[in-house]
C-alpha cells in the first residue's frame, strides 16, 4: 500500500487538529520545563545552553508523542510512539 493511496482518506482538518494538539504539548512542556532553567541561569547570571536544548528536545519528543497518539485515535491504528 502507498502513501498516495491513503491520500484521499486523509481530512485535512484532522491534520490541524492533531497538529495543533501537538503544538499545544510541546508549548506546555517548553512553559512548565523552561521556567526552573531560567531561574537558575538568572542565580548565575550565566545561561546554560545544554539545558535549554535538553527542555527543546524534551518538547520536540513530547509534541511528535501526542501527534503520533492523536493521529492513532483518528486512524484507529496507533496510541502513541510506545503503544503500551
Amino acid at each position: 500500500m502507498s502513501i498516495l493511496s491513503l491520500w484521499p482518506t486523509i481530512d485535512m482538518d484532522d491534520v490541524k487538529k492533531t497538529a495543533l494538539e501537538a503544538v499545544k504539548e510541546a508549548g506546555r512542556v517548553v512553559l512548565l520545563a523552561i521556567l526552573p532553567v531560567l531561574v537558575t541561569s538568572l542565580e548565575k547570571n550565566q545561561l546554560d545552553w545544554r539545558s535549554v536544548t535538553f527542555v527543546a528536545v524534551l518538547a520536540l519528543l513530547r509534541g511528535a508523542d501526542k501527534w503520533v497518539h492523536e493521529w492513532g485515535k483518528v486512524n484507529g491504528e496507533m496510541k502513541g510512539i510506545t503503544p503500551f
